[in-house]
């Protein structure tokens, strides 16, 4: 005889879904879930959501964002948010949208908060693969700017347009946000990398301009295979690498702008870096003589020199805009 089961209770309450209902459609399902608490999740609640028909508002009026901020982006904070949705993001005529993994979008949405009124639910994938967050903004005005300055052929152009609106002292946050969107900070036993990917017809003038600006030295390639086409930009030597990653994120100890993940693993690059190569090679190519440093070169290997020359150059350039 079979034993009956007791039907468990739903958390669900009568009182939870009619907050749901009126919370829902105006914030997404971050906002509900940091209010419902833990015995909550971003997916499970857009599902329920989904099955009883509620829906996002979509507020094309766009009355919770300033489009001043958008024309004339003066604040690092802006500068990182159109970076990013130049690399990962997607604008139509009435919306903006970024889709990011539920770990860095539950993240950058706490950071966009402070530039409008954004709304979240779970995006369903492969199963395979890990959730997605959809970070949208609704507001037909800024959307429709955005399409005027190329952000609906940005695989196919350089954002120069957007760039030009950009105090040239902010435009590291942009690229900034163009490397969280696309970048990737590859961390190997034997070797470090830095490298861009994009649509094989992917313009990068701007970025590759940038790169030659602060003496970063990269490679370029195109493929193509069955499984599709791309193009990437590509940074090899440790000392670029790390010159990169110091321009990127010279200022995250003060406002923590980027992705916690990957500036983890710059900082990664950066400490494999100190600890290795440098006790193990710099140090012996190092010669006192009569209250002097000198550079013992037979002792120091080609792409080490020129590193911490470029370090050096970076470091000397920076603090000279600070004065």
């Amino acid at each position: 005889m079979k034993e009956s089961r007791k039907k468990s209770k739903s958390k669900y309450t009568p009182e939870i879904v009619e907050f749901i209902k009126n919370y829902y459609p105006e914030n997404g399902a971050v906002a509900c879930v940091e209010i419902l608490g833990p015995d909550f999740c971003e997916k499970g609640l857009t599902i329920f959501c989904c099955r009883n028909g509620i829906k996002i508002k979509k507020d094309y009026e766009g009355e919770n964002f300033d489009i001043e901020l958008f024309k004339n982006p003066s604040t690092p904070q802006m500068a990182y948010f159109l970076g990013m949705v130049w690399g990962d993001g997607n604008v139509d005529q009435s919306r903006i949208s970024l889709s990011l993994v539920i770990e860095d979008g539950n993240e950058i949405y706490e950071f966009f908060r402070d530039l409008g009124h954004f709304k979240t639910y779970y995006k369903y994938t492969d199963p395979t693969r890990k959730d997605i967050l959809l970070i949208r903004a609704y507001n037909k005005p800024i959307a429709q700017y955005l399409l005027t300055m190329d952000y609906g052929v940005k695989s196919l152009v350089s954002p120069t347009k957007i760039l030009s609106t950009i105090p040239k002292d902010m435009h590291r946050y942009f690229w900034l946000g163009f490397a969280d969107a696309d970048g990737c900070w590859y961390v190997g036993e034997k070797s470090f990398q830095f490298f861009m990917t994009g649509s094989y017809d992917q313009n990068w003038n701007d970025f590759s301009q940038f790169l030659e600006d602060i003496n970063c030295q990269y490679s370029y390639r195109q493929y193509s295979r069955d499984t599709g086409s791309q193009s990437y930009l590509q940074i090899s030597n440790v000392f670029d690498i790390k010159l990169f990653g110091d321009i990127l994120y010279q200022s995250y100890d003060e406002n923590h702008i980027g992705l916690k993940r990957k500036y983890n693993k710059y900082l990664e690059i950066k400490e494999g870096l100190e600890k290795n190569r440098i006790s193990q090679n710099f140090t012996r190519g190092i010669v006192v003589k009569n209250g002097r440093i000198y550079s013992n070169i037979e002792f120091l290997e080609k792409d080490i020199i020129l590193g911490i020359l470029k370090t050096f150059k970076a470091q000397l350039e920076l603090m000279t805009k600070k004065r």
